[in-house]
């Protein structure tokens, strides 16, 4: 049987198109498929050439149950089959060799072939062949690559669409808009990076899907405000608080001691109760841990009895008379630090607005209000001009200096700070200042009241501190009018403003003044309110007498004891 042989570049453009007629898989098993194929045909190709047609035609029938619709692997399958039948045919019509019928035939033949020969077919060109084969590879491949760059446009398409489906809110449209593109292309180097946009459009939508059903849910709850304060805490949380904190820290007496409580305060709680039987247990199984930790609580006992007195701390002026109540205006007054202001016949609204948005710039405090409001009352309309300027000072004492250089005057208010011209009739506000009968002595010389008609004040008491002042109470000695008077002397005005007073009860002064005269008062009572401090240590000693007679101590010598005179 004449064979051709196939050149090496006609089996890879066989495969190639083997290839192309079915779509890559990135799984596992296609692989194996193609694997199969490549490995089938390569192995028929080489049968056919070595003259094995019955291995050729076997491999080929299991390719062309691979792969039915192969063009290739039918033409290929048709030629081996031709090729066995001529060879059937050729076996059956040659004698057997060594036979006398064979040997006659062959020899009555012999005569007739060569009378009756006949020239043999002539042979198909092998490059013809090839370039038809190329050209019918190169026409497959470019159907192929029509083909994919038809799904790679309907891709792009399907994700134009999802994307609109996306931004009015049909997120699940999107998605299966994405997932209908990414299926619908073979994965190969051609479709790899339109398949890997695709991906990342789908998680993208997919990101956008958990956002917005997050803020729906957020915008559907509920909105509580919870509001705790102090007075409302439960004491059993504290309790318990405690409890479990020294049960950590191996005080088990002292938690089982906090439990107890909890449970007389709530005996149904079930917690509690569970951790004073374990507590219970544990001290049961170590007795030495009990002993140590009494032990321990004993000798806290002796050291905290041993003690040496300390000294006690004196008052801080923060914490003085009425520093609840003081208005924090005070404090940014003097914390405000302008670097400078220079104004030269500027009307005095002007002079407040810069100074308003001075105290904005350079209020550093950590507040969520910044600066001060300051207001300007002028019934009158007088519009006064200031004209001064000013370096490193506080937004306090710039307002000090521009308001005595006008005749003006300002008041400290809760939430603003009002000017208005001197001598007008200004907002009194009422405080009350808890004092001490020592501080109403060292303010005003009295200690148990004035003498009959006389006006010095006679002080009773032998161990209370020298006088600070010597004030002449008028009118019956009242210590209300000493206090009105000694204040008065300090420098806060009770004469010439209406309304002012001061009453005294024993253990307090109420005052009504303008809001810069109370804040005087307190910061004078603060400075009296200042206490010395002594420490005094005292030990005693029981001892026997005799104990010490060899230094020559008689303890009974001053008593005329042991028959001394």
């Amino acid at each position: 049987m004449p064979s051709v042989s196939c050149p090496v570049n006609l089996i890879h453009c066989l495969l190639v198109l083997i290839l192309a007629g079915e779509p890559v898989s990135s799984d596992l098993a296609a692989q194996s498929i193609t694997e199969t194929k490549i490995r089938l045909m390569a192995d028929a190709l080489r049968a056919r050439d070595s003259g094995d047609l019955e291995l050729a035609r076997r491999n080929l029938l299991k390719l062309s149950e691979m792969a039915p619709d192969d063009p290739a692997v039918k033409r290929l399958l048709k030629d081996v089959r031709a090729d066995l039948a001529d060879e059937k045919v050729r076996l059956n019509s040659e004698p057997k060799i060594g036979s006398p019928a064979a040997s006659t035939n062959l020899q009555r033949a012999a005569p007739a072939a060569a009378d009756s020969f006949e020239p043999l077919p002539p042979l198909p060109d092998p490059a013809a062949e090839l370039a038809a084969m190329e050209a019918e590879i190169e026409a497959a491949a470019a159907e192929e690559e029509t083909r994919q760059m038809g799904l790679i446009a309907a891709a792009r398409q399907e994700a134009y669409d999802a994307e609109q489906l996306a931004d009015a809110g049909r997120f699940d449209a999107a998605i299966a808009r994405l997932d209908s593109a990414i299926w619908s292309m073979p994965e190969n180097p051609l479709t790899a990076p339109v398949i890997a946009e695709l991906n990342a459009q789908r998680d993208d939508v997919v990101k956008a899907q958990v956002l917005a059903k997050q803020v729906a849910k957020i915008e559907r709850a509920p909105v509580t405000v919870a509001v705790s304060t102090t007075s409302e805490r439960d004491p059993i949380d504290d309790l318990w608080a405690g409890a479990r904190a020294d049960y950590n820290s191996g005080s088990l007496e002292r938690s089982r001691d906090a439990l107890r409580e909890v449970l007389a305060l709530d005996p149904s709680n079930q917690a509690a109760r569970r951790l004073v039987n374990q507590i219970d247990d544990e001290l049961r199984a170590n007795p030495e841990a009990w002993r140590q930790q009494t032990r321990r609580s004993l000798i806290s006992e002796v050291e905290q009895a041993w003690r040496r007195p300390g000294t006690a701390a004196p008052p801080s002026k923060e914490a003085g008379y009425g520093a609840a109540a003081r208005n924090p205006l005070f404090e940014k007054l003097d914390a405000i630090e302008i670097p400078t202001v220079s104004f030269n016949s500027v009307e005095l609204q002007r002079v407040v607005s810069t100074l308003s948005d001075l105290s904005r710039e350079f209020d550093n405090g950590g507040g969520a209000r910044k600066g001060v409001n300051i207001i300007v009352i002028d019934p009158m309309d007088r519009r006064p001009t200031v004209s001064l300027t000013l370096r490193e000072l506080s937004l306090k004492r710039v307002l000090d200096f521009i308001t005595d250089s006008i005749g003006y005057q300002y008041e400290v208010q809760t939430d603003a700070i009002v000017m208005r011209p001197g001598g007008e009739t200004s907002t009194l506000d009422t405080e009350f200042f808890p004092i001490t009968r020592s501080t109403v002595i060292r303010m005003t010389g009295i200690g148990g009241g004035l003498a009959s008609g006389g006006a010095t004040a006679v002080v009773n008491d032998p161990f209370s501190p020298a006088p600070v002042a010597t004030v002449n109470a008028p009118g019956g000695g009242s210590e209300a009018e000493a206090l009105k008077q000694f204040l008065q002397q300090a420098g806060v005005d009770f004469l010439q403003q209406p309304g002012s007073n001061l009453a005294y009860d024993g253990s307090a002064m109420i005052v009504t003044q303008t809001t810069r005269n109370i804040e005087r008062i307190r910061n004078i009572l603060n400075r009296y309110n200042d206490v010395r401090q002594v420490e005094i240590e005292a030990k005693f000693m029981e001892i026997q007498e005799g104990a010490l007679e060899e230094l020559g101590v008689q303890w009974g010598i001053a008593h005329g004891i042991n028959g001394d005179p």
